[in-house]
């Protein structure tokens, strides 16, 4: 789920009962990791002589690793960036809030006049279509190979074939946001075998979900309220309720009512790459930014987690593979981008604090 998509859901679930579990806006915690906070304010530098220990969240103290081995933006008072992994920084026509990779471009999202629109680049960063967005958020298939949105109409509209291939899927109504994507093979054109793409799209409310497939089926998800992820085989990560005590999520088996476990403990973000962890946040969250980030097995269980400390804010979250998450954290009026490694709990820096710019994020973390 992109950390835009992840405040709808925060939001909207808001409205209904004043609580539920989301990570950016995808929320936050510092000292106490189930109570919000606000932006810290300045302090010292980060002293070098002293590591953080592991599963703590702080840019003091944090040794520099290797840069991302994702792509990411970069936003200054200049414009916006976007970093390949080894690549020199290549500049872009605007800035974007979310993007995700495709073939050699990328789709991005930004706000023009108040109405937030998805623009589709080529391999030079050109701006070749665009379309409506209103919800500002995008979800990816887990191959990468297809990236979409829905429309002003409600229609889900799917970009694939390195972006040289664009379609519309069956209008759903109430539509809000598309939550998840998942093909068989790297494509929404329908093949005679019966193969093709579906797309989850959740409610404006929040309070259901649809899925619409390229066969032109449109129906409920009549056992939740909201989804996070899909997997390649079809499994879900899905809320079940909501409470003034948070909320509950389960993984669900492809097209299974029973979720296969549920857990109130956290937020479910996202898959795993191969779909075997999952990574997950609290179950309550309000304010700027969320306290914890915590990485579950495909039964549910805690693989590792980290917690804030020093008023450090955790705003977005992704897999940058099956080890490691990287991480955009806000400290002491800067920004960096952490390396959480699972097998052992240690944080590093990907990449080192900049300043913060008047209250906005300079990375943009792709939408995975």
């Amino acid at each position: 789920m992109n950390p835009l998509g992840r405040a709808a859901v925060l939001v909207l679930c808001s409205v209904l009962l004043a609580a539920c579990g989301d990570q950016t806006s995808s929320g936050n915690a510092a000292d106490d990791p189930a109570s919000p906070t606000s932006p810290s304010t300045p302090s010292e530098s980060a002293s070098p002589t002293a590591p953080a220990a592991p599963g703590v969240l702080t840019l003091d103290g944090l040794a520099l690793g290797a840069p991302p081995a994702v792509p990411y933006l970069t936003v200054t008072e200049g414009g916006s960036s976007l970093l390949r992994p080894g690549g020199d920084a290549q500049p872009l026509p605007r800035v974007y809030d979310a993007f995700a990779p495709m073939g050699d471009g990328l789709v991005g999202t930004a706000s023009v006049e108040d109405q937030a629109r998805s623009y589709v680049l080529d391999g030079d960063l050109e701006e070749v279509s665009q379309g409506t967005n209103p919800s500002g958020s995008l979800a990816v298939t887990p191959d990468g190979a297809i990236v979409g949105w829905v429309t002003t109409e409600g229609r889900p509209h799917v970009v694939e074939d390195g972006g040289s291939q664009e379609w519309d899927l069956s209008v759903v109504d109430e539509a809000g946001s598309m939550a998840a994507l998942v093909s068989d093979r790297g494509t929404c054109l329908e093949g005679s075998d019966g193969s093709g793409c579906v797309a989850f799209v959740n409610s404006v409310e929040g309070t259901s979900a649809r899925y619409t497939s390229s066969h032109g089926i449109v129906d409920t998800v009549p056992w939740v309220l909201a989804v996070g992820d899909a997997s390649a085989e079809g499994d879900l990560l899905a809320m079940t309720s909501v409470s003034d005590e948070g909320s509950c999520w389960g993984r669900f088996a492809a097209w299974k009512k029973q979720p296969l476990w549920e857990t109130c403990d956290h937020t479910l973000f996202d898959f795993s790459p191969s779909g075997t962890r999952i990574l997950a946040g609290p179950a309550y969250l309000d304010g700027f930014g969320q306290g914890s980030a915590t990485v579950l097995d495909e039964d549910g269980a805690v693989v590792a987690e980290w917690r804030s400390a020093g008023q450090a804010a955790l705003l977005h979250t992704i897999w940058e593979d099956d080890d490691h998450v990287l991480a955009l954290v806000f400290q002491d009026d800067a920004w960096a981008i952490l390396r959480l490694d699972v097998t052992d709990g240690s944080v590093e820096l990907a990449v080192e604090p900049v300043p913060d710019q008047a209250g906005r994020t300079p990375f943009v973390l792709p939408v995975r």
